[in-house]
């Protein structure tokens, strides 16, 4: 169902969860139990050399069909060889659900970021996304 041009609110969600499922689709994806879900995503989706992107994580409560509040996002980059030292970047909750962290690789080549959610429940979820840092 189309929102209405009358109702501000609805179309401003309707274009938000369009945007959001848009962005998702290419995104690194865990369920657990059929009771939450966690996307991960770059922002840009191929970041550069030096400089800031964003990582976002989208927890889900499933069983509810909503937005899971107050967890904790951890986001620690390695390169796979050694040669620079790890990045740790904290998430903050930049909206009901969604978590976002700033992160900046200062060397070429291959990095792996480690994305570790802790639910409000305690059960953690660990993810890894692979990136190729361009000079």
């Amino acid at each position: 169902m189309a929102a209405r041009a009358d109702n501000p609110k609805r179309a401003a969600l309707a274009a938000l969860i369009a945007a959001a499922a848009l962005a998702l689709a290419s995104c690194a994806h865990e369920t657990l139990s059929g009771e939450s879900s966690v996307f991960v995503d770059t922002i840009p989706a191929r970041p550069a050399l030096s400089a800031p992107f964003v990582v976002q994580v989208v927890v889900r409560d499933d069983r509810h069909q909503k937005p899971m509040t107050g967890a904790k996002v951890e986001i620690l980059g390695q390169m796979s060889h050694p040669g620079m030292a790890p990045v740790l970047v904290p998430a903050s909750e930049s909206a009901p659900g969604i978590f976002r962290g700033s992160v900046s690789l200062d060397m070429a080549g291959a990095w792996v970021l480690r994305i570790t959610t802790t639910l409000p429940d305690g059960r953690r979820v660990q993810q890894n996304m692979d990136l190729d840092i361009k000079p």
